[in-house]
């Protein structure tokens, strides 16, 4: 007993010792397993750089291999609730380590991590030290050092939310063909940061990538992705599929995109072999025929134009009803708003056949501009929108055959609306982002219009043939890689310099004189001289006098001195609206111009004339200066300026039109179209213009209550009750020409205030989204 009593705490001290040894093994184990599930540390930032929340450069993507199951409701899938509206994922990430280190750093937003494991590329595991929470992502500290230029592989398995907002993978929906119930569908917005909210990555644009795609969706739906399918889709288990897709050119994670749907498509092939696929819900696919004709057509001239294939063998363009942005430009997969693609030749007027075409346009120029050269980071995001938006009126105008004069609408248009939201309390083309301020609400007109009409004063500067050499040296020698604005400053010098002997400009003074201020200059004329009210910028100054002498090489105004011109009579400033700058004429001087042009409209180009009428319009106005330009527009033949003068006075209806003007205008031979000519020739490009200022008169003389649109608005409103019952889609049973839907609608329910139950009801059965538009617009005028 003694004996076994004395054994009694050896057993126990030798077990006790066995099961610390365990203890100790089992704890080594985990630290050198390459898997890590334990707790996240919180920090609040990444320590690198609090202003701008950006990810510090410590590794470079090459690949990212992802699968994704939606569980996705509407389709033959009906899931549990806690399964709904979410996303089951596995990323494996091959990376590349930039110089030798033990951390790195993984954006990802609102999403549930299961599990993270880290290989060398022998597959062999990295142990993981410890991972921290940072604002939008992960840093992850290995237990052992990575050397330079070693690749080695992130996998991580986590669960992900279909989103309602349209940020990242979310929900929207609509009605069916019956309007008896909703489909559900599956989109992405990537755009500016939202990548991260789908899958773990690297989500900046510097960080380019492969990316490899299997979507496991809902039987019943199709899933499209940036790239095409890689082979056949196949079943998953009984109610899901799977689809494979082939992978993407190197590309930065805002251009991610997918789209889950039971969608439809229209297909043509391009010259080069490319598939361009149009998509809808079913019942409008046979309203694409047209925006696929024109897409193909367009993409064909850009291909052409800048000279790099498209690297990938499809496009599709998809179209979203009830879709909150206008278009997204993801690479291989556009999203555009639907009312962007559908044409109906009853219901579309002139200006959406043209706003299809400039869409079409300004997208398709993104595979080049924004997809395969990518600004590092958003603070040059100007580059991608500026060139866009400069060469979508071109594409429309090359759709249009001519018929759109594609740089007198780009003044009437872009440059516009630049000047009319513009001031110094804006930001600058290039934007400094500031903390806790969205990257998105950056994404306005400044980065759109503002930036293309400095790149159209750029162009002015150096010449067409030296600005396109430029740009094509850009696209080559930056192809799918990252760019910054001196990136494409040195190839403006370059070609410029290259251009002739004599020539000397610093390009960068004079173009970041533009990009990094706010506001523009307003040029002040005075005899035989200008000023500036703003010194700031580097202003090319280009003139006319009234004899038709004009200067080709600019004169540069910089500081605080005067120019001075010499010229035996008044000058305008600002020829042809190429520089992004107003010019103040002191009223006598402006009288003396106006004046002139009544004898004499064809002296300055319509271009020209635009700029005076616009600055008149924005600096002076008056009755006196409406008066002016009232005189002179009554003797005009060019139907710009027309456009110009009715366009600006709508805004001030009660002082700058009259019924005298108006009956001027329309007496005035070949511009005597009216209703009847409309109705005709609505559709026709070559009648463009003249339709424009046509509807400008005829809304003019309905805002006047004029006898003449009270008496076709009655007509037409009478010929909608005689073919419609208020049980139809009138978009299916109407006669009204499409560029008088509104104008009727507007009219009819402001005279009697019973149509509007009827305009209500309609528009409730209205299916067609142009048409819900004019039922819509028509309805505000309800008294």
């Amino acid at each position: 007993m003694k004996f076994k009593n004395r054994e009694t705490p050896g057993l126990l001290y030798g077990s006790l010792v066995l099961f610390i040894l365990l203890l100790w093994a089992a704890a080594l184990i985990h630290v050198l397993d390459s898997s890590y599930t334990g707790k996240i540390r919180e920090h609040s930032i990444y320590q690198s750089d609090k202003e701008l929340q950006r990810i510090p450069k410590l590794v470079a993507p090459i690949e990212y291999d992802v699968q994704l199951q939606l569980f996705l409701p509407g389709f033959a899938y009906i899931g549990h609730d806690h399964e709904n509206m979410t996303v089951d994922g596995e990323v494996v990430m091959k990376l590349k380590m930039l110089e030798k280190n033990q951390q790195f750093f993984v954006s990802a937003q609102e999403i549930t991590i299961h599990k993270i494991e880290v290989f060398n590329d022998q597959r062999r595991p990295i142990a993981i030290r410890s991972m921290d929470k940072m604002l939008n992502g992960v840093r992850i500290v290995l237990d052992k050092y990575v050397d330079k230029n070693q690749v080695f592989l992130v996998k991580i398995k986590y669960c992900a939310k279909i989103r309602i907002a349209d940020k990242g993978l979310y929900k929207s929906k609509y009605k069916n063909e019956y309007g008896n119930g909703t489909q559900i569908i599956a989109i992405t917005r990537m755009e500016p940061d939202h990548a991260r909210l789908v899958v773990p990555c690297l989500d900046e644009p510097q960080y380019k990538s492969v990316w490899r795609m299997r979507i496991i969706h809902p039987k019943g739906s199709t899933a499209i992705f940036n790239n095409d399918l890689s082979g056949p889709v196949v079943e998953y288990n009984q109610d899901f599929i799977q689809s494979s897709f082939l992978p993407t050119p190197k590309m930065s994670s805002y251009l991610l995109a997918m789209v889950i749907s039971d969608f439809e498509y229209l297909e043509k092939f391009t010259r080069s072999g490319i598939a361009v696929r149009i998509r809808s819900r079913p019942e409008v696919v046979s309203s694409l025929k047209f925006a696929l004709e024109e897409a193909v057509r367009i993409f064909e001239k850009w291909e052409k134009t800048f000279e790099i294939p498209y690297p990938m063998k499809k496009i599709d363009i998809v179209g979203i009803p009830n879709y909150p942005r206008d278009v997204m430009e993801n690479w291989g997969l556009i999203t555009v708003r639907e009312r962007y693609l559908i044409f109906d030749e009853m219901i579309n007027t002139a200006d959406c056949k043209r706003k299809i075409r400039s869409v079409l346009s300004h997208e398709l120029i993104h595979n080049w501009f924004g997809n395969l050269v990518t600004p590092e980071y958003w603070t040059s995001a100007w580059l991608n929108e500026g060139f866009a938006t400069l060469f979508e009126d071109f594409g429309a105008d090359f759709l249009a055959n001519g018929s759109y004069s594609s740089k007198a609408n780009f003044v009437l248009n872009a440059q516009r609306i630049a000047f009319l939201q513009d001031s110094p309390h804006r930001h600058s083309p290039k934007i400094n982002p500031k903390s806790g301020k969205s990257l998105e609400t950056y994404f306005d007109f400044v980065i759109h219009q503002k930036s293309a009409a400095i790149l159209h004063m750029i162009r002015k500067v150096i010449g067409e043939n030296v600005f396109m050499a430029a740009i094509r040296m850009y696209l080559q020698e930056n192809q799918y890689g990252n760019v910054n604005d001196e990136i494409l400053l040195g190839n403006l010098q370059k070609s410029f310099d290259n251009s002739g002997p004599g020539k000397l400009l610093d390009i960068s003074k004079f173009v970041q004189s533009w990009t990094q201020q706010t506001g523009y200059p307003i040029d002040l004329y005075v005899k035989n001289g200008v000023n500036s009210k703003n010194a700031r910028w580097e202003i090319p100054i280009y003139y006319q006098n009234l004899k038709g002498e004009r200067n080709e090489e600019p004169i540069w105004m910089s500081g605080d001195s005067p120019i001075h011109i010499k010229s035996s009579t008044p000058i305008i400033l600002n020829v042809d609206s190429d520089c992004y700058y107003r010019v103040e004429y002191p009223e006598t001087y402006l009288k003396t111009i106006f004046l002139h042009l009544a004898k004499n409209p064809q002296i300055f180009s319509s271009r020209t004339k635009l700029r005076l009428i616009d600055d008149a319009f924005e600096l002076f106005p008056s009755k006196i200066a409406f008066s002016m330009m009232q005189n002179y527009i009554s003797q005009e033949t060019k139907r710009l300026p027309i456009s110009a003068y009715l366009k600006n006075s709508q805004a001030y209806p009660e002082i700058a039109n009259s019924v005298e003007f108006l009956e001027s205008l329309r007496s005035g031979g070949e511009l005597d179209r009216g209703w009847e000519f409309v109705a005709e020739n609505y559709l026709v490009d070559e009648e463009f213009e003249n339709v424009k200022v046509a509807l400008y008169i005829i809304q003019s003389q309905c805002d006047l209550n004029q006898e003449i649109c009270l008496k076709n608005v009655d007509f037409y409103f009478q010929q909608l009750l005689e073919t419609c019952q208020d049980t139809d889609q009138i978009s299916k049973c109407s006669r009204i020409p499409g560029p008088f839907r509104t104008i009727v609608y507007c009219k009819a329910v402001a005279q009697d205030t019973s149509v509007k139950i009827l305009l209500e009801k309609w528009l409730k059965m209205e299916r067609n989204v142009v048409e819900a538009e004019n039922l819509e617009n028509g309805l505000w005028c309800a008294k």
